[in-house]
């Protein structure tokens, strides 16, 4: 695999020395973190799913960066549309 990985250009890797991901590696790795993030607020907080971290991690991969990112946008603009709860005062106690 780490070889692959390094074909593609993702890791610099070097047998029985290690590997290091490049440029290119560690910016797929923060967006296919994103698109975790993203699914797993959305199983949790959308779909109420208890095991919403396991379902952002078997789907992260497969989702295209268009759709993690409509996504990504309409989770944040429910989040604004939606008031946040006022914490009480003493005055309304």
């Amino acid at each position: 695999m780490l070889q692959r990985l390094d074909d593609r250009g993702l890791v610099a890797h070097e047998p029985y020395e290690g590997a290091t991901l490049t440029a290119d590696g560690r910016e797929r790795a923060e967006k296919l973190h994103e698109t975790f993030v993203t699914l797993s607020r959305f199983f949790r907080d959308v779909l109420e799913l208890e095991a919403h971290e396991k379902e952002a991690m078997s789907l992260a991969g497969t989702l295209s960066p268009a759709v993690a990112d409509r996504l990504d946008a309409t989770l944040l603009a429910d989040s604004e549309s939606t008031p946040a709860e006022p914490s009480p005062t003493p005055d309304s106690e």
